[in-house]
């Protein structure tokens, strides 16, 4: 269907046609012209009255009729004399013309001339009449485009609204499924107490009966004096078969609290099992969405500045697609397919995210060390991943992880343990360590903190840290605003405010077995301590990518914070890769039956790595989160980021495993 403008742009062209002078035949002078025939060209043009602008709305569109100007295809021809004229004309021909023939000749020369006049005064009038009916087309037209404009622009604005309810319908929707899914979890829970009541009471009620009969017997027994002693020697043997009975349950209750004991025992290895199965180095993808903030310019639309990338759907693959140009000129298609042991794509959830790492913390509460790393370049969104925003769904691993242990230390309870959890946060900035929750300020000497290794318990101290007793998980929302107060930033060419350097939130756990004091069972004194570490790293870019020109005409310090970062960052890949291979080194047994020489892991490369080593040596678990930019311009850092931690994926620790992970 053509547009409106191509509409008008053919109106025009008719209009032009049609506004250009009528020509008239040519006429003679010896005898009068037959009149030509009234056309519809030659009747005046209506007059159009146009309507103001925003006095009504418009009626619909509609292309306006152009008057009839089509020009008669007859050429004028003299008409023969009536009969009466030809004989009245031959009558006084003879007499007139010898009388006065010059007389006659002028008269007639100015009838034809006013005859003339006339016709030329009505082409003009018509001519006017056309332009005007042009102009009045025209402005018709630009009105009708200007009513579509409007139109269109009305239909955008209503569209955004419609999907913009319609978004709110969906959330309203996930809302209130929610909310029917706890009503029904509340209404089970209450189902369930009825009951227990119920049989409260049945056995209430059981022993008042009980202690009826009981009144009865003995009021007999006091009326039948004869009848009680023998009553009284019954009485005792039954006294005696109950607390035969007692001991017996309590035997029973001491075997069943011993067998809970060893049920938690094996639950433990069985848990540590499971995800030593998964891998003691997971590592897991997310692709940040497309911001608002992304966009050069206000016409850049998310589909210019995104890079192509694609998720199979096993939710365990990614793939990006490039296209470089060669040496010929030739475009050559690449594509990069990478797997790892999870995928996020854009519109993954915090929440999404970390039902893949709860089980983490009840590694924890069973005394394990868990390592959570958020890697990736600048602006990629690591610290969103970790920390997260101000609301409920927005909130990042470290607060969430902090509910779970919670939630797991209340439920460990009913097994006989109790907890005591305390926090700590630093970073890592140049190499050097600070508090990020000391109380000192900034005029005050900075404390030179020490890592400190317990190679007994298999636990690491850092001298002179703030830590802070935690006892609810609405604590770590205060220690995470003033951690954020005190962390190092600093503006790039890819973050405003760039993290420059590794931040570690740890939480301490210890647990001690203490028995049940209702049933009056002591507990084995059994104790367990465990650490949970969550890395937020800092960008993994290179010097050129941050500042541009190589780094040229940045200040030292950020040249220095830059190398510093990149050379932890090799450090932690070093030590990772190291691993690996004393893995599978220590896997197998040389010919005398000995084991061969641990090969050695450089841990004190680098501040992070050794304040870190317990947790990603030995039986602990480590988890990668290799966070990427979705924007094309960052497409060969994301490879960058890709490449390494792949190879982190592909390292295995600790359980006696090898250096490979086995995919299936």
């Amino acid at each position: 269907m053509p547009s409106l403008k191509r509409k008008a742009d053919d109106d025009d062209d008719d209009d032009q046609q049609q506004q250009q002078p009528r020509k008239f035949a040519a006429m003679g002078t010896t005898r009068p012209i037959r009149p030509l025939r009234q056309t519809q060209a030659s009747k005046p043009p209506p007059t159009t009255t146009i309507p103001k602008l925003g006095s009504s709305m418009p009626k619909p569109l509609t292309k306006p009729r152009a008057p009839n100007m089509t020009r008669t295809r007859m050429r004028g021809v003299s008409a023969p004399p009536q009969q009466s004229i030809v004989a009245a004309r031959a009558r006084t021909t003879s007499g007139s013309l010898s009388r006065n023939p010059s007389s006659t000749l002028d008269a007639d020369m100015a009838a034809e001339k006013r005859k003339l006049a006339n016709v030329q005064a009505n082409h003009a009038l018509i001519s006017k009449q056309l332009l005007s009916q042009g102009t009045n087309n025209n402005n018709h037209r630009r009105e009708l485009i200007g009513y579509a404009d409007e139109l269109e622009q009305m239909r955008r604005k209503h569209q955004k609204e419609i999907d913009d309810l319609e978004e709110e319908l969906v959330k309203r929707e996930v809302e209130t499924n929610e909310v029917v899914e706890d009503l029904k979890t509340c209404k089970e829970d209450l189902d369930r107490e009825r009951e227990t009541v119920g049989s409260l009471n049945e056995t209430i009620t059981q022993h008042a009966m009980d202690r009826e009969r009981l009144d009865t017997q003995i009021q007999s027994l006091n009326d039948q004096n004869t009848d009680l002693q023998k009553r009284n020697e019954d009485l005792q043997d039954t006294i005696e078969d109950l607390k035969t009975q007692l001991l017996t349950r309590n035997d029973v209750l001491a075997d069943l609290h011993k067998e809970l004991f060893e049920s938690e025992i094996a639950r433990r290895k069985l848990h540590n099992m499971v995800l030593e199965l998964k891998g003691n180095i997971r590592v897991f993808c997310r692709v940040r969405p497309i911001l608002p903030s992304d966009a050069s310019s206000s016409s850049s639309s998310p589909e210019d500045i995104a890079a192509e990338i694609t998720y199979p759907e096993d939710s365990k693959s990614i793939q990006l697609h490039s296209s470089t140009t060669t040496a010929t000129g030739n475009i050559r298609h690449e594509t990069h397919s990478f797997t790892f042991d999870r995928v996020f794509n854009t519109t993954a959830s915090q929440h999404h995210v970390f039902e893949e790492i709860e089980l983490l913390a009840q590694s924890c509460l069973d005394g394990h060390n868990v390592c959570i790393f958020a890697y990736g370049q600048t602006g990629s969104g690591k610290s969103y991943t970790m920390e997260g925003g101000l609301g409920e769904e927005s909130k990042g691993m470290i607060p969430r992880a902090v509910e779970q242990v919670f939630r797991v230390k209340d439920a460990m309870k009913s097994r006989g343990w109790e907890y005591t959890v305390e926090g700590q946060f630093l970073e890592i900035y140049n190499e050097t360590i600070n508090d990020l929750l000391s109380s000192s300020t900034s005029a005050e000497p900075t404390k030179k903190h020490e890592i400190k290794h317990d190679l007994k318990t298999n636990t690491t101290r850092v001298t002179d840290l703030t830590i802070i007793p935690l006892t609810s998980p609405s604590q770590t929302k205060t220690l995470l605003t003033l951690a954020n107060k005190r962390r190092s930033v600093a503006s790039t060419l890819v973050n405003e405010h760039s993290s420059r350097s590794h931040s570690v939130f740890t939480l301490r756990i210890s647990g001690l077995n203490v028995g049940f004091s209702e049933g009056g069972v002591e507990g084995t004194g059994e104790r367990c301590e465990g650490c949970l570490n969550l890395v937020d790293l800092a960008g993994s870019e290179r010097l050129n990518v941050s500042f541009g020109n190589g780094g040229r005409g940045v200040g030292k310090e950020r040249v220095k914070e830059t190398q510093n970062i990149n050379k932890s960052l090799s450090a932690l890949g070093d030590v990772i890769a190291a691993m690996g291979s004393a893995a599978g080194t220590t896997a197998g047994n040389n010919t005398n039956g000995q084991q061969q020489q641990q090969q050695h892991v450089p841990y004190r490369n680098s501040k992070l790595t050794y304040l870190l080593q317990n947790s990603l040596s030995g039986n602990s678990k480590t988890l990668m989160v290799l966070n990427l930019s979705p924007l094309a311009v960052h497409l060969n850092e994301s490879l960058c980021s890709l490449r390494f931690a792949t190879k982190v994926n592909n390292t295995q620790i600790g359980g006696g495993g090898v250096g490979k992970k086995g995919r299936g």
